[in-house]
Parts: structure tokens; sequence; C-alpha cells
């Protein structure tokens, strides 16, 4: 089968996963029948055929690969939890199927049901569903506030709250909810510790489950834990247990451009694959020895790199990368084992379509771009190139030795400089870091974790059960070599530190451009394209996308919290940044710091903190260790509670100004008033002091005649204030609602004073407050207001025109375009 013929089938295949929509069951399935038929008919008639026949059947391959694709999504999402059912109380019977991540209030793991059914209420609310429910198994995501001690295998008894997956969209960034499905999670939900919690059985089962044998090293990297001081790093690459790095490892890993080492990744597959190689050809040798050999004692290299290969890619999850490096493996041994010949695209594309097979949202993945796309640059880069690796210096037999590490040297150096070349137009597209100095630290980095490290946790890990000093030792020199890698990634990323920063921001022209500039770099030598590449990518990088001549205000989905970014054609600024719920996750890096970078935006002219609750002020010290800003500004009032958030996550080193009534910031066209709260304590009103909500910094931004209003979380009393003393705005064009919508703010006489002509609220979806409240959405609906909800629309992005009047009449004839995530980019799952 061709190549060409592979690519047609999975490309639409892995395509699917970007469709809006799909068609009803029945449908895709006479699809893919007829589609399978036809393709089968062409291919056994192939050689008759004329070249236009061959176009025919890659036309039913892509037909083909889109059904399956649409098909294999839809079985996904149809398999979550009915709708019905959510944040319903329901009697779980279930058993921990997952490594449980312990946090500082609260249990994350997987559980599998071993049954599940509706209480008595919900079962006459809901019959026909709760019936439907008995035979649900799909995996869930569960929380356990005060969780006891939880292990795989154990299975308990308890009452829990569930609800569909679901994610944050933004117009970039993590896809949450994608995420969950990839990884088989149904629902979501917690265990109401208030109702009865029986522990049904310690631990019966699970232990035949490649999770059970990672509870096992967990257990033993636990005991020795305090003795190791990179534990962290060892447990990710004896079993893929990334919960234990904490941020400040992970941004030395990210800026170094070596986090592909820290975990179960291809590289290490393949050198286990040898190592099972080495051992089933000892036993080869052995039986020999006994003159005793049979096909399958031949067989042994082969059967034990396979096998050697699955086992450490189980303990890897199956991850992507695991995935690919592993079918590479069998299908590599196959053609060893039986004399034919596979030519290493077929196997990378073979791989791809298996992975892709097996999990639909693949495409969606940086990950899988990046393990292909670095397999492929090898493949393009060193097919012509056999002889990159030789030297022309004849040396002696006394200088052979030298000669061959120098060699080595000179190879591993030049493949790491065709990964950072071949990489880099794919790491821009897909919005993740650019290390510079990635090839000089993988120098040094790969060689030492995968050929020593890796080998010696791995060999702990078999000798915890039988020899633990021996264990400990392994460990003590990998701790040791690990301590030298890290301080070889500090020292080259401080130099990376020292160089002028770049923010590349390329067009979609631009980056096709790169594109074929890398591909004439890698090209053979010969050929003489490498100046022709260089010249193109220079020009290609100068040519940075110009500043928009539009003003654009967007509301960030960012859940229960609020984050607001406003762009002109010279200045920007942020307003909050969302919650941080732990060291691993925040709203400020995993949200807002993505969609900021995807709008090309090198650095903000300021940052505004309203006041110090977590939901908005807790993303603001990640998103500062990534992001520079030129100043914070936080609200006068409780300001050393909002710079101690900050400071927990980044070291304030920005300038940092007060919002208070009566200051005023010129950022380009963006005029900025603040008008809460009051600049003079004898000001402040008693209510205030006592109420962190109403303390919040409340922002006018005016520009061409618009008028933008961030009240933050203030509620009635702080509106009444300001409508006496004459300081709220009238004929707003976008006002933000006060406090997620909450019944303790937008009073009728404050909607009224504002005649606001779009509001947004910023809610997380069917959060436990209720936001927004029925009554103030009723409120602003008869007031004539557009509304908007970020937990139902995803991202608000409004682009705004100029307004020639003051009139509401003026500001609704100017054009203003309003568009929403969930609409721009409406996914299959998207509900």
């Amino acid at each position: 089968m061709p190549n060409s013929l592979l690519l047609c089938f999975l490309i639409p295949l892995g395509a699917a996963v970007w469709l809006p929509s799909a068609p009803c069951s029945l449908s895709t399935t006479v699809i893919v029948f007829f589609s399978l038929v036809g393709l089968y008919l062409f291919l056994h008639f192939l050689r008759y055929l004329q070249s236009v026949r061959i176009v025919i059947a890659m036309a039913l391959a892509a037909l083909l690969g889109v059904s399956m694709g649409v098909a294999r999504i839809s079985h996904v999402v149809n398999a979550q939890l009915p709708v019905e059912l959510e944040l319903q109380d329901l009697n779980l019977h279930f058993e921990v199927a997952s490594l449980p991540q312990v946090g500082a209030l609260s249990t994350r793991f997987i559980a599998k049901p071993v049954s599940i059914t509706c209480t008595e209420a919900v079962s006459l609310a809901q019959p026909l569903k709760c019936k439907v429910l008995t035979r649900w198994r799909e995996s869930i995501r569960l929380s356990w506030y005060g969780a006891p001690s939880l292990e795989v295998g154990q299975q308990w008894q308890v009452t829990v709250r569930l609800r569909k997956p679901r994610g944050l969209v933004n117009t970039d960034g993590f896809d949450y909810h994608a995420w969950l499905l990839q990884q088989g999670i149904m629902a979501i939900g917690y265990v109401r510790t208030k109702d009865k919690v029986v522990n049904v059985s310690q631990l019966e089962s699970g232990f035949a489950t490649f999770e059970a044998r990672r509870q096992r090293l967990d257990n033993a990297f636990t005991k020795v834990e305090n003795k190791l001081r990179h534990h962290d790093l060892m447990r990710a690459l004896a079993y893929g247990d990334k919960s234990h790095i904490n941020t400040a490892r992970w941004a030395l890993l990210n800026k170094s451009g070596t986090v592909h080492l820290m975990a179960i990744s291809g590289l290490h597959i393949g050198l286990i694959a040898t190592l099972g190689w080495w051992f089933g050809f000892g036993l080869l040798k052995a039986s020999a020895r006994l003159h005793r050999s049979s096909y399958f004692v031949l067989a042994l290299p082969f059967i034990f790199s396979i096998l050697f290969s699955f086992f450490y890619a189980g303990l890897a999850g199956f991850a992507v990368a695991t995935m690919r490096a592993l079918i590479m493996v069998v299908a590599v041994n196959f053609a060893l084992i039986t004399g034919k010949y596979f030519s290493g695209v077929r196997i990378l594309i073979i791989a791809a379509i298996v992975v892709v097979l097996v999990d639909p949202f693949a495409f969606l993945s940086a990950g899988f771009w990046l393990s292909f796309g670095a397999v492929a640059c090898l493949f393009f880069s060193f097919t012509a190139k056999s002889a990159a690796f030789a030297t022309n210096v004849e040396t002696t037999k006394a200088f052979a030795g030298a000669s061959k590490i120098l060699r080595g040297a000179k190879a591993l150096m030049l493949m790491q400089w065709q990964l950072f070349v071949g990489l880099f137009v794919l790491l821009i597209v897909l919005g993740q870091q650019i290390s510079w100095v990635s090839p000089f630290a993988n120098v040094v980095a790969v060689p030492v974790v995968s050929i020593l490290v890796v080998p010696l946790v791995l060999l702990a890990s078999v000798l915890f059960s039988i020899w633990e000093w021996g264990a400990h030792g392994c460990l003590q020199v990998a701790d040791t070599l690990l301590a030298t890698v890290l301080w070889w990634l500090n020292w080259v990323v401080d130099i990376q530190n020292t160089l002028p920063v770049f923010n590349l921001s390329l067009s979609t022209p631009a980056k096709w451009l790169a594109f074929f500039a890398t591909v004439l770099i890698l090209l053979p030598r010969a050929l003489a394209c490498r100046t022709l590449g260089v010249a193109i990518a220079v020009c290609v990088f100068f040519d940075q996308s110009s500043k928009s001549d539009k003003y654009v205000v967007t509301v960030l989905d960012v859940g229960q919290g609020l984050s607001v970014l406003v762009e002109s054609p010279s200045a920007n600024f942020l307003y909050d940044a969302g919650a941080a719920f732990s060291d691993d996750f925040d709203m400020g890096s995993r949200v807002v710091y993505p969609v900021i970078k995807s709008k090309g935006i090198p650095q903000l002219d300021a940052v505004f903190v309203s006041h110090s609750d977590n939901d908005h002020a807790g993303g603001v010290g990640p998103l500062l260790n990534l992001m520079p800003a030129s100043k914070v500004i936080a609200s006068a009032l409780g300001l050393e509670k909002t710079t101690h958030l900050i400071n927990q996550t980044a070291l304030l080193n920005t300038p940092l100004a007060t919002c208070a009534a009566g200051e005023h910031w010129q950022l380009g066209e963006l005029s900025i008033t603040p008008i809460w709260p009051p600049s003079k304590p004898a000001l402040i009103p008693s209510f205030v002091k006592q109420d962190i909500n109403n303390q919040s910094c409340v922002l006018l931004v005016t520009f061409q005649n618009r008028k933008i209003l961030l009240p933050g979380d203030i509620d009635k009393t702080v509106e009444r204030h300001l409508i006496e003393s004459g300081l709220l705005p009238t004929n707003v064009d976008l006002l933000v609602a006060a406090h997620h919508g909450s019944k303790t703010s937008s009073s009728k006489e404050f909607i009224d004073t504002v005649n606001a002509s779009y509001v947004v609220y910023s809610a997380g979806y069917k959060n436990r407050y209720h936001h927004p409240s029925a009554a103030v959405a009723k409120r602003f609906d008869k007031a004539g207001a557009i509304t908007f909800n970020t937990a139902l629309d995803g991202a608000v992005e409004f682009v705004f025109q100029p307004v020639n009047g003051r009139s509401k009449l003026d500001r609704e004839a100017a054009r203003v375009q309003v568009s929403t995530a969930r609409t721009v980019e409406d996914r299959l799952w998207y509900d």
C-alpha cells in the first residue's frame, strides 16, 4: 500500500477532531461500510487501473478516515454522564484505579465503578436515566476532601455528586474537556464526606494492572524519598508519575528544552528495547551452549525487546510518545525476525494511524506533533547523510578509541541541532516555549539521563522487592548524576537569561515560509540549499506581524474567577488573572498566558489586580513568571494581602502602583481612570474595611468615545455610593458584571445608570454560588443589555470601532464585532 494512500487515511482520521458537528451514527456506519468495500476493490485491482483511479482510491481512503474519526469521537462523547444526573446524590461502589494525588485539601484519583445507582429521590425523578446508569462503567475523576489513605485496588462505597466533563474554552490554551475524554474520564465529581463511607475491601483486586505496579513502586520511593534530593525526577523516569515535580523545576526543564527527558519518552523506550534485545540474546547464547535451539529460541532477542518495551510503556500509561516508540519497536523487530523490509517513513505513518485509532483526540495534543515531528525530522535529515558522521582524518590504532568518541559526540551534537531546527517552527505554531540553548542542554542531559540514570532507576525498581540495599545504592548514584545534570541545565539557562528576549509572532504566510526555510536548511549539504534557507528564515523573522489598528476587549474563560485583556494599537493591559489552585495549576500560567502569547503580545504594559481574593489575584504571580509587565497596579485597600498573594509564586520585581480614585494612567490610546476605592482613608466608609470585595479597584477605560467599566466584586453599597457621588459613568459600551453576577451586586439603580449595551458574566459552569443570579440576569435583560456568560459561551471577544457621538444610538450604530470561543472554536464534544 503506497504511503500516499496511508496519509490520505491518516490526515482526515485525525483531523475529524476539529469538526464542529457530526452526522448521525447510522449515516456514519453506512459511510464507513461502503468506503471499506470500495477501498478494498480499488486496492485489489490497483495494478490494472489508471492513475485517475488511484486518485479515487485516495479519496475513498480520506472518506473512510474522516468517517472512522467522527465515529470514534462520537462514541466517546456519547459515553459521558447523562446531563439529567449531574450534581445529584449517587451511590457509588468503586475501585481506586490510579495513583492518588494528595493535595493540601483533597485527594484526586481515577475511580472505576463496580456499581452505581441513584438514591431513591433521584430514581423517582429520573427513572429511565437511572436504569441506564446501572450499566454505566466509565472512569470517573473524583476529589475526596479529607480522604483516608488510598491505594490502587481498594474498593469503597460512598455517596458522590458528579457532572459531565467540561473545560474552559478560550482562543488558545489547554482544552481540559478534551484531555479528560482522551483519558477515558466520562464524569468528574467529589465524595460527600458527610454521608456514610464504607471500605469494602482493602486490597482484594487490581494488582494485575500497571497502575497497581505503579502503586508498589510509589510506596517504595516514598520510604526513601527523604534520602534523595531528586526523587521527584526518579519517580517520573521509573513509572511516569510527574505530580511530585514542583513548579520551579518544571520551569527549569522548560527553559532548557529538556522536559522530554524527565518522563518515560520514546527515547527511553528505545533504550529499554535495546536492553531487552541483549537480555534475550544472552538467553539465546546460553541455550546454544546447551545445544538447544528452535525457532522460538532464535526469536528470544526480539521477543524480549518487545516485552521490555511494552512493560515500560505500560508504566507510562501508554502516552503518545511511548505508543509511537512501542509500535516502531514492534515493527522493527517484526521486520528483523521475518526478514522483510519496511521503510522508516511507512513505519512512522502506521504508528501514527494506530495512535489516532486508539486515541481519537491525539491531533489536539502538542506531544503528538512534537513526538512524530522529531522522528520525521531525523528521518528526513539523516536519510541522505550516512556519511555525515564519518571523519576524513585518518587515525592510527593508538587514537582509534578517541576518534570513536569524537565521532559519537559529533553525531549527538548534530542530532540535537537537527531537532532544534526541525522543531523550531512547530513549536511556534503550537505556542510552546522555545529554548535557545536546548541543543547545548541536551547534548549533556540526553546521554547521562538515558544511558546512565534510566537503567539505574529501573534496576532499583526491580531490586526493591529482592535486595533493598542494592536498590538504595542504585538510587544514590542516580541522584548524584541528576544533580550534575541539573547543575548543567541551570548553567545553560543562566546563559540564556543574559541573551536578549526574542518574542516571535508570525503571520500564517510567514509560518509557511519558515517551514519551507526549515526544509531547505535540513536538506543534504550537496544540494547547496542551506544558504537560501537561512536567507529566507532571516527575512521571515524580521517580518513580524503588524500591530492591529483595532480595539479589542476579551473577557477570558477562567471558570469561577475573572480575567480581562484590553488591547489597543499601541498598548494593552490585563485586569486580574483568575485563580491559583495549587503549585502545579493556576489560571495565570495555564489559561491567561497562552491566550496573550497567541495574540503576539510580547509584554503587558500594565497588570491591574482588583483585590486580594484568590479568584482574581491568584494567577497574577505565575503569569508574571512567564510574561513581563511594565507595572503592577493593585487596589490601595488590602494592598499587603494582594502583594503577599502574588509573592507566593513570583518575586514582584516590576514597579508596583496603587489604584485609587483620583489616579489616572494613559497607555497609548487607552485612558484608564479608577473611580474606586477612595484615595483618602477618611473617605473610606466602614463597610468597605470589613469586606474584601468592596475594596475592589473599579476601572473606567475610555478610548475613541467608548467606555468600558470593570467593577471587580463591589456590591450594592459601593454601587449606591458611586451613584450618589456622581462618579459612576453612564451609557457604558461594555460592563463586566460585578461579583460574577451575584445577587448582592447589580442593583436596578446601578443598571439603569450605567445603561450598558453589553454585559458579560464571568462565572464557572454550574458553580456552587449559582452565579449569575436569576434576579440579576432578569434586571439586565429588562434594561435591554445584550448579555454573555463565560460558563456557557467561553471567552467573549469584543472588537470596537470608533464612535462619532455619545448617545446610545450612536454607540449602537458603530460596528461592534462580538465573538464567543464556543462558537468560533466549536467542537464535537461541546454542548
